[in-house]
């Protein structure tokens, strides 16, 4: 394969449950291409940030308190624009691609919020399913740990008026409980899709990115980073 532009500069396994994580040292290291030529990862090389995250969240339930935010540089005091989120509660669906969301504006939420679209991925005592055995002989009961669904979350920064900020534009999916076929609303349970944005005035230099969550979250959490040139062999 011939050179590229994208980096995977970090992953991390989250085996035990976590409710706050920080990605820290984004500014450092370098990249060989297939030529055995050496780039610094910094951020005039590597302007574009892309977290992707596959995570299981320990709850059956969102209440109307719960939050999942991921702030990508800056502080919270230097957010501005708009961030909009899917509401609680709500069940996201294409006919409704207009509706069940909500929008801030100013700095009032800091990072990201996702809203319900990160929730609703735990089968925890909803059953499901029967007991199975795996390879190894072990029952596996309908609510272990191990038959739990993941929620994917993808969020990059974004471009904006010929700059790169550490916003971010993202989406997000979760589950649905299974026993019904039709599209489904105001179910605790259920999961659902969700869209997010945000964005700041700072520059695009920034040294870590943080996660929160209201609920412990378990998973792969993924940081690649884009290249202005094609500086990363294979």
């Amino acid at each position: 394969m011939a050179n590229q532009n994208w980096y995977l500069q970090s992953h991390y396994h989250a085996q035990s449950s976590h409710t706050n994580l920080t990605i820290s040292n984004l500014q450092s290291g370098t990249v060989t291409d297939d030529q055995g030529n050496t780039t610094a990862v910094n951020s005039s090389n590597f302007p574009v940030y892309r977290l992707v995250c596959k995570l299981r969240f320990d709850t059956q339930n969102m209440a109307s308190n719960s939050y999942f935010w991921i702030m990508m540089g800056g502080n919270q005091s230097s957010w501005d624009g708009s961030n909009m989120y899917s509401g609680d509660w709500t069940s996201k669906y294409s006919s409704q691609m207009y509706s069940n969301y909500g929008n801030d504006f100013g700095n009032s939420r800091p990072g990201i919020y996702c809203g319900s679209g990160m929730f609703g991925a735990s089968y925890n005592y909803y059953a499901w399913g029967s007991a199975v055995t795996d390879s190894e002989g072990v029952t596996v009961q309908s609510y272990d740990v191990r038959r739990g669904a993941y929620t994917t979350i993808d969020f990059n920064t974004y471009h904006q008026n010929t700059n790169w900020y550490p916003g971010g534009v993202g989406s997000s999916s979760g589950v649905y409980n299974g026993s019904s076929a039709s599209p489904v609303t105001y179910q605790a349970e259920s999961g659902s899709w969700g869209f997010a944005t945000g964005g700041t005035s700072n520059a695009t230099y920034f040294n870590e990115i943080t996660l929160s969550s209201s609920y412990g979250f378990q998973g792969d959490i993924l940081l690649y980073r884009g290249a202005i040139q094609n500086y990363v062999g294979n």
